[in-house]
């Protein structure tokens, strides 16, 4: 039976509205995350609207 290991990442969505380029983009991260064969699973956002909760999944080896 196939088993996965699950990684969680908390993501400021609304620090990448602002001007500050220094801030890696979300995109960035998770095509970062992707590279090493992480895939997305969900997103569950906070009730502010400020943060999403990234849950991404992996086959384990």
């Amino acid at each position: 039976m196939q088993q996965w290991e699950y990684f969680i990442t908390w993501i400021d969505i609304k620090a990448y509205s602002s001007l500050d380029v220094t801030i890696e983009p979300p995109t960035d991260r998770l095509n970062s995350l992707g590279q090493d064969g992480w895939e997305l699973a969900g997103i569950v956002q906070d009730e502010s609207g400020r943060f999403a909760k990234f849950i991404l999944k992996r086959p384990k080896e």
